[in-house]
């Protein structure tokens, strides 16, 4: 990844979801979120991660700040020893 290149991040939690742009040197160029309503079961929840994802990148491709790569963060509780994440 090169010095000018961009990172898409989702971080997902209980209460908020946010998608960022961000730059090698941690600076968020861009954010965008919405409260994370579980109840709403997980189909609804990821059709909104999708929408505010696809805002973020277009945003990013219009400022010519195209992302290289993704990361994702998934707060709650886990099973490190069995590998299983609870949330």
């Amino acid at each position: 990844m090169s010095s000018d290149s961009y990172i898409l991040g989702l971080d997902i939690g209980g209460t908020k979801t946010a998608v960022v742009l961000g730059d090698r040197a941690g600076q968020v160029c861009h954010r965008d979120q919405f409260n994370t309503v579980a109840e709403r079961g997980f189909e609804a929840v990821f059709e909104q991660l999708c929408v505010h994802t696809e805002k973020v990148r277009y945003w990013a491709e219009h400022m010519g700040r195209s992302p290289d790569c993704i990361s994702v963060s998934i707060g709650g509780p886990l099973d490190v020893e069995q590998g299983i994440i609870y949330s």
